[in-house]
């Protein structure tokens, strides 16, 4: 069973929760960049970013002219931190990810990037994803996979140092995450929740393998130096269970 906090807050708590947080969250320009690689031609494309943060990702899918991009977010906040990078090339809402403002069938791509962690009701998200997909659309999903901390995670109960929680468990993990709202999944419960929401797996990559690694100090400085390198051979190498970072592209089953 996924490891989860937060399930009991209100929207409107979850909300100002994300609002006063601000422009903390962001992740590394790199991974924005494998994202958009990994979708694939968006040209022409009606294409919707659930959870779109702060607009750095849709920021660069505008850049390949899809002829419909549109963000939404739960938070005010972040609404008009994503319409400032972003600027008219996009369309923002604010709303709720479990209840999507638009008719079924609208969207050619669906992106769903660190998102379905922090949401109440992951089976609620992705099946209206799955609604407004058309019959040929993909969903782009992205998650930190707790399975890569394996079996290290499994102490993490035991253990009451921050220092030594940041080698057994991700900063997703409820011991460590100070987002409002947030979970663990591993590899194969999330295969098996994208199952049961009506999509099929198509193709998979993965990124930053065996990450505990990385929290090392000397060692960690060396991986991190060599982290485009050393995700290249270890994609050729090691299964995508193995990644911490997982890129998941999805059809309708």
């Amino acid at each position: 069973m996924a490891i989860r906090k937060g399930v009991e807050l209100s929207l409107d708590e979850i909300e100002a929760a994300y609002t006063a947080i601000g422009t903390s969250l962001a992740m590394p320009e790199s991974f924005y960049v494998d994202i958009e690689r990994f979708a694939g031609r968006l040209h022409g494309l009606r294409v919707l970013d659930v959870g779109c943060g702060n607009g750095r990702l849709m920021s660069r899918l505008a850049s390949q002219a899809p002829s419909e991009l549109c963000g939404i977010e739960i938070s005010h906040g972040r609404v008009r931190m994503a319409r400032k990078t972003v600027g008219d090339r996009a369309h923002f809402v604010r709303g709720n990810a479990e209840t999507l403002p638009f008719d079924s069938g609208s969207f050619d791509r669906v992106f769903l990037t660190e998102v379905v962690e922090h949401i109440v009701s992951p089976e609620n998200c992705l099946l209206e994803s799955r609604r407004v997909l058309n019959a040929e659309g993909r969903l782009i999903l992205t998650f930190p996979n707790l399975s890569s901390y394996f079996p290290l995670y499994l102490l993490a109960g035991h253990v009451r140092s921050p220092r030594l929680l940041r080698i057994l468990v991700p900063d997703d993990h409820p011991s460590r995450s100070r987002q409002p709202i947030d979970g663990c999944y591993r590899f194969q419960e999330m295969r098996s929740l994208l199952k049961k929401s009506g999509f099929r797996i198509v193709q998979t990559e993965g990124s930053q393998f065996f990450p505990y690694i990385y929290e090392l100090p000397k060692l960690g400085r060396f991986f991190r130096a060599r982290r485009g390198f050393i995700d290249q051979v270890s994609r050729s190498v090691f299964s995508v269970r193995l990644a911490y970072n997982v890129l998941l592209a999805c059809e309708l089953s």
